[in-house]
């Protein structure tokens, strides 16, 4: 039987890298709110607000460090059209083990300049695909 690997050992230190979001506001395109003796009809495409929210990355940064507290690991079986993915989790001590946040590996890093560099290069990518959106949409 094959041997699970994980990147990270328990009480190991780690930074997480997140990204937080923003709310971007699109004008509705088939806002249709109709008032008909004072009977009022609400758009189906934004609920009447008059645009359709969506969260877009805004800034990569880091939290931590953190210390592992516990690791999951997910196999999941090859299935028609998809392959098998095995994911691996973590807790940390600071957040809670048991009922506190998963982690996904891929957020995970050791050491705080690497942390900086992972978040810069994250950062990068997504200012480069947001400068492609504005070029193509002008």
């Amino acid at each position: 039987m094959p041997t699970l690997k994980h990147k990270f050992d328990i009480n190991e230190t780690v930074y997480v890298i997140r990204c937080r979001s923003k709310e971007v506001r699109e004008p509705c395109p088939d806002c249709t709110t109709v008032s008909l003796d004072r009977n009022k009809f609400s758009c189906r495409g934004c609920a009447s607000r008059g645009y359709i929210p969506h969260w877009v990355p805004d800034v990569w940064m880091i939290d931590g460090p953190y210390t592992i507290g516990q690791i999951t690991i997910v196999k999941s079986r090859p299935r028609e059209h998809y392959k098998a993915l095995d994911e691996v989790r973590y807790m940390m001590h600071e957040t809670g083990v048991v009922s506190g946040t998963n982690y996904n590996e891929l957020d995970l890093v050791r050491g705080e300049e690497r942390a900086r560099k992972e978040c810069a290069r994250r950062q990068k990518i997504d200012d480069e695909k947001k400068a492609l959106q504005e070029s193509s949409s002008t």
